[in-house]
């Protein structure tokens, strides 16, 4: 009987963890289907975008004159078309002439004080080595020598500077390009600055597109 008890209580135990085994291990669930393609690479695969662009001249320039006076002519139109370096209008000049003409003789005058003063100095220099003068008289000359020079140079500068703005009294085309405007005539009074001629280039387009953000960095030619 004792026997008999302890078989049934054993095989008690082991069908309980059996049940026990086989509930805490689930089975994996089955495989979902997936549908697959085959992918090729094209090496000439293209992408066609279109963005909005517009088309302009690559310089574009009021042209005035530097110096302000009297427009003494106005040589070109609206529509013509000028090549680099072709004479579009020019400012009366007669002032500025004459004021040139008087830079040149105030520098002819330094130049002679110059020649006088440089003489002065070799006459003394020969009575300096024979004793006759003492070393400060002759640093004396040797300084008025120096500041005759010094006023050459400054009355040649001066003069240079309004032969300069003789130049500039001249506009210029400052390259190949179409007048498009044209806001004085002659006689009138320009300021310094003041737009006279507006001219486009001619023959040199720019063409300016507006790009997305994510498309800007990574876009080519």
């Amino acid at each position: 009987m004792l026997f008999t008890a302890a078989v049934l209580a054993a095989g008690v135990f082991g069908l309980s963890a059996l049940r026990a085994e086989a509930n805490g291990v689930q089975s994996a669930p089955p495989p979902l289907p997936v549908s697959a393609i085959e992918v090729s690479y094209d090496e000439n695969a293209t992408i066609d975008e279109q963005f909005p662009g517009l088309v302009t001249a690559r310089r574009e320039s009021a042209l005035g004159f530097e110096r302000g006076g009297r427009i003494d002519a106005l040589l070109v139109d609206v529509g013509d078309r000028v090549e680099s370096g072709q004479e579009l209008a020019r400012l009366d000049t007669r002032a500025l002439r004459a004021q040139v003409a008087a830079a040149d003789a105030q520098t002819a005058e330094a130049a002679a004080q110059t020649a006088l003063a440089r003489d002065t100095e070799n006459r003394q220099e020969t009575l300096l080595a024979r004793g006759h003068i003492s070393p400060q008289r002759f640093d004396e000359v040797v300084t008025s020598t120096r500041a005759a020079e010094a006023r050459q140079r400054a009355a040649a500068a001066a003069a240079d500077a309004l032969r300069v703005q003789l130049d500039l009294a001249v506009m210029e085309a400052p390259f190949d390009g179409v007048v498009t405007a044209r806001y004085a005539d002659e006689g009138a009074i320009a300021a310094p600055g003041q737009p006279i001629l507006d001219l486009v280039e001619a023959g040199a387009l720019e063409v300016r597109i507006g790009l997305p953000v994510e498309v800007g960095p990574v876009s080519s030619p």
